[in-house]
């Protein structure tokens, strides 16, 4: 067997183990009963240490140091390799298998200090993993500030400088943008709105976007995620409100997105870079492409709506097409992130870059987050979150130990604005096929621009190679002032 292949056969046992891991931790999310809590925590650890010993292995070391690779796509997997073992070889195997305990046991405390709204529940744990995230950063090494070390995790090659400069670029463009906006309808939803009639509704659209329930499931969950255990095998969640109907679909959409990327990878590459995802930013991407360039889009509702309105007769008789759509893209500062406009989206993100990055830093004690999420909450968005549940405790993020993971949500809506514009020079006729109920021609351009690639290139060159231009903020800005100034709910 050749070195390729070796290490071939040692990336699939890796994806494997991974792949165990994902699931152990859907089903946390989802299904597990609470006093499974403390040996889940145990079973996570271990898996998590039998993978990071495999991956950090002599008999490995040696083969991807003797490797030469002829091929373009052996010369790529080989790179990827050389940074995913210089990555793993720094981090101790007991400290792989603390972190992935404290973490384990963090997501439950997280859980009870959110249902009973109180930070001060989660604050011990929150302190532990964040001690733990500025040592794994120490491990890691960085040149300017340990967030860097983390950032990089789930974004290649990107700083904390040069996410604070397109930030504050950002906070200078959307805050007044919001201030100037206008909302065409006061109208609201009204009515009870069935769980089943929901889910329904959207596995259908789930299915008519490409995805396979052959080959996933959707769930119900806390906090909507979506995980892959194999590009056959993913797993979407999404969360229901009886009160409207618009928080489940764009859930299931969005998650649907993301679920797309990771089943459109190549599985003969599976076990290399190149049956992976390129980074969080262009996951990100794909999911806030369907969700709001698709989802939230007057062609989308003009194939959708009646069909939506047959499962919700009573509670939208009264609402017409045009009306739903200025409900859907209203803009209104909320508390809850996943739930935001458009508009307000980007400033949920920065708050949170601003707090961790505090806390990494160790400029910001983890006791006064709620005091320092709520001044910001008010500072950006004009509002103020009336308990922690609706304030910082929403996300399970940080509990998970994913510091540095929410810029790329932000990095995802501007790939996303120069993907679409490449994908409309594709497909001029793009507003009438999803007018007529096509979608799935959406899921082929991706695979076959981003998707195909697994981890070949880095993000930006990536986008650079689809636009012919160099990445800019400008294309998502645009879309921003052109959708909600110029054309308010037109």
């Amino acid at each position: 067997m050749n070195s390729f292949n070796k290490l071939h056969t040692i990336g699939k046992k890796a994806a494997h183990l991974k792949g165990v891991i994902h699931l152990l931790d859907w089903d946390q999310e989802t299904y597990l009963p609470p006093e499974g809590a403390e040996p889940r925590s145990e079973q996570v650890a271990l898996v998590s240490s039998i993978r990071h010993d495999l991956i950090t292995s002599e008999t490995y070391r040696q083969t991807l140091e003797s490797f030469e690779p002829d091929t373009d796509d052996e010369k790529a997997c080989h790179r990827e390799w050389m940074r995913d073992f210089k990555h793993a070889i720094a981090l101790p195997s007991s400290f792989v298998e603390e972190f992935a305990k404290t973490t384990s046991e963090a997501v439950e405390v997280w859980k009870e200090a959110r249902q009973k709204s109180d930070f001060s529940l989660f604050a011990p744990a929150l302190k532990k993993v964040m001690n733990l995230s500025r040592q794994k950063a120490e491990y890691l090494g960085y040149k300017e500030t340990p967030y860097d070390a983390l950032l990089d995790d789930y974004e290649p090659d990107t700083t904390t400088s040069q996410i604070e400069v397109l930030f504050n670029d950002l906070k200078k463009e959307i805050i007044p943008l919001l201030k100037s906006i206008k909302n065409k309808t006061d109208k609201k939803l009204t009515g009870t709105f069935g769980q089943e009639e929901q889910l329904s509704f959207s596995r259908k659209i789930a299915e008519k976007m490409g995805f396979s329930f052959k080959s996933g499931r959707l769930d119900l969950t806390t906090h909507p995620f979506c995980t892959s255990l194999h590009p056959l095998d993913n797993r979407i969640t999404t969360r229901v409100y009886t009160e409207e109907p618009i928080s489940c679909l764009m859930g299931v959409i969005h998650e649907t997105g993301h679920a797309l990327y990771d089943a459109g990878l190549p599985i003969k590459w599976f076990g290399t870079p190149l049956g992976e995802y390129i980074s969080m930013g262009m996951q990100e991407s794909q999911s806030r492409f369907w969700e709001t360039r698709i989802g939230q889009s007057r062609p989308f509702w003009s194939g959708f709506y009646k069909e939506l309105q047959t499962y919700f007769p009573t509670q939208l008789k009264t609402i017409s097409e045009e009306e739903f759509y200025n409900i859907l893209n209203r803009v209104e500062p909320t508390f809850v992130r996943v739930e935001s406009d458009e508009v307000t989206y980007p400033l949920h993100v920065i708050l949170r870059f601003e707090i961790e990055k505090a806390l990494i830093n160790d400029q910001l004690p983890v006791e006064e987050i709620p005091a320092l999420w709520n001044q910001k909450m008010k500072d950006y968005l004009g509002i103020t979150p009336p308990n922690d549940k609706l304030g910082c405790l929403q996300d399970v993020h940080w509990s998970c130990g994913h510091v540095g993971y929410f810029p790329t949500y932000t990095l995802g809506n501007m790939y996303a604005a120069i993907l679409f514009n490449a994908f409309k020079k594709d497909h001029a006729d793009w507003e009438s096929r999803v007018s007529n109920g096509e979608l799935s021609f959406i899921n082929d351009w991706q695979k076959q621009a981003v998707h195909q690639h697994g981890r070949r290139y880095r993000s930006l060159p990536l986008l650079e190679k689809i636009s012919n231009a160099p990445f800019s903020a400008k294309p998502y800005t645009d879309y921003l002032k052109e959708k909600y100034q110029n054309h308010p709910r037109s």
